[in-house]
């Protein structure tokens, strides 16, 4: 049972994966590039800590590195991120078991950590920008 529901698992995340990753080769290029999808910056004309990360993978799929990291700087670790787990699924499908291409947890721990250090920083540079609306 747990490993048809491992296998159930890697299929959607390798499906899913692959939607995301292939849309940041062709989004760039189609007319809903100039469409504002974040709700907050759509209401209150603020980037959110989140904003430029769409930006930031498409950048990454141009090859242009130091522009994804320009749009949003945790872009280029978590569009790493989101390679690394496409290639885990895809590996974990094919051969059939849910401990293929296993990362050490200590690396995985530092990854994240520095993913959320990453985006608190983007955040509170996020708020700085908001202050200046008040003076």
């Amino acid at each position: 049972m747990a490993d048809s529901t491992d296998r159930r698992w890697n299929a959607w995340l390798f499906l899913a994966l692959s939607g995301v990753w292939g849309l940041t080769f062709v989004y760039e290029s189609t007319p809903l590039n100039d469409t504002t999808w974040c709700l907050w910056r759509r209401l209150t004309e603020l980037n959110c800590a989140g904003c430029g990360l769409t930006r930031s993978f498409t950048a990454m799929s141009s090859g242009a590195v130091l522009l994804a990291g320009q749009q949003h700087p945790a872009g280029p670790l978590l569009y790493l991120g989101m390679v690394v787990a496409w290639a885990q699924s895809g590996a974990r499908l094919r051969r059939g078991h849910g401990r293929a291409l296993k990362l050490p947890d200590r690396l995985v721990h530092i990854y994240w950590g520095s993913v959320v250090i990453v985006f608190t920083f983007n955040l509170v540079r996020t708020l700085f920008v908001w202050s200046g609306l008040t003076s």
